[in-house]
């Protein structure tokens, strides 16, 4: 549903830019408040059919075959659409979306209300400040790096966030219990942690092996830009505290300062130098 809306959406503002060929359109009206021809381009990428093919393909297969010049309207990171929450106002997202071995994934991290208000849930994870959505600091990497942890191992136990994420229905001692009633292992939410963070690490050093480096952890140009209406009016990430966020995202995660990329130290240190 996110990649298709995203695929739709690049199309639509292509077209009205006048990049869309008229050939390539299926007779279809593509611009923003044609409902109908929202509803039928969800069919055609669903049967691969005429400009649905196109779009199917996602984003570089789609600006493979439309062009270079749709490139600026192609919402993505590492190939994967951006999701409805709006990196230009949730700054941990924007840092989430760059850094993630598989792109722009909303799930990956928890958002920037864990620490814009008095939530308990967030002290368990070692995260004590308070902040702003606006802000793009060190506690705001640290919100990334902590969180994407822990949902590193809600997504290796296949646990869905909505229930076992922070302040929500299951709290941190039930997911050791839970853990523990089903392998007989007495875990602590500490190596839980770790766990999640070997995978984080297994995933960037899979990466790595194929090439993918801190060039790769990129946000869109449009990012950059205030946006130009709305209730988040004005609103854009901040492009110098973005680039020294990630690099204090990549000293907090113990991996190279120049590839972005886990150091053997790190890879040692989880016991997982001889897998890669």
């Amino acid at each position: 549903t996110i990649s298709a809306g995203a695929m739709i959406s690049y199309v639509f503002e292509c077209s009205e830019n006048g990049l869309i060929p008229p050939e390539r359109t299926d007779e279809i009206e593509l611009r923003f408040g044609n409902a109908d021809a929202m509803i039928e381009l969800i069919r055609k990428i669903g049967e691969r059919e005429g400009l649905g093919d196109v779009l199917a393909e996602g984003v570089s297969g789609a600006i493979g075959k439309l062009g270079a010049a749709t490139a600026p309207y192609a919402i993505h990171a590492k190939g994967l659409s951006f999701p409805a929450h709006m990196a230009q106002v949730k700054m941990s997202q924007a840092l989430t979306y760059a850094v993630n071995s598989f792109g722009a994934d909303h799930m990956s991290t928890e958002h920037d209300w864990l620490i814009t208000g008095p939530v308990e849930a967030g002290r368990s994870l070692g995260l004590y400040a308070k902040r702003e959505f606006a802000d793009l600091d060190d506690e705001k990497v640290k919100l990334v790096v902590y969180s994407q942890m822990f949902y590193s191992i809600l997504d290796s136990l296949t646990l869905c966030a909505f229930c076992w994420g922070p302040d929500a229905i299951f709290s941190y001692r039930d997911l050791e219990d839970f853990v523990h009633a089903v392998t007989g292992w007495e875990v602590s939410l500490w190596e839980l942690m770790k766990a999640g963070e070997r995978r984080i690490n297994l995933m960037r050093a899979f990466n790595a092996r194929e090439g993918f480096t801190a060039a790769d952890d990129v946000l869109p140009d449009r990012m950059f830009v205030p946006l130009p209406d709305g209730i988040a009016q004005g609103r854009c990430v901040d492009r110098a505290a973005f680039e020294q966020a990630k690099k204090t995202y990549y000293s907090f995660m113990g991996w190279d300062a120049s590839t972005g990329n886990p150091t053997d130290a790190k890879l040692r240190e989880l016991g997982i130098a001889a897998l890669v």
